[in-house]
């Protein structure tokens, strides 16, 4: 595969969704990396956290966290994707430095 980079990106969903509608979500996202020949390596659930401060008028919201196999155009896309999803109420996609030994 073609400059395929390693990734991890977070999401922050709404705390009253239910299991389905965050696996809705998740599933719309990988249909996006898959479609892309990108790959999602893991996912893990935090939870639901509280904020600091209101996101959206939200007190709290759930955390996800997903390692990701992925192109840099396809970065680009799947950010300006989450930033349009008006169920991701914030995201932040970041880049994993390969360390050489």
């Amino acid at each position: 595969m073609p400059d395929m980079r390693t990734y991890e990106l977070v999401l922050i969903l709404p705390p009253e969704y239910t299991e389905e509608e965050q696996n809705k979500i998740l599933a719309k996202i990988q249909k996006t990396i898959e479609g892309e020949k990108g790959k999602i390596v893991d996912k893990t659930s935090w939870g639901k956290k509280e904020f600091s401060y209101p996101i959206a008028k939200k007190p709290s919201g759930i955390y996800w966290f997903l390692n990701l196999e992925l192109g840099p155009e396809l970065a680009v896309k799947l950010s300006d994707q989450l930033k349009l999803t008006e169920q991701v109420k914030r995201h932040l996609l970041i880049r994993k430095e390969e360390v050489n030994k």
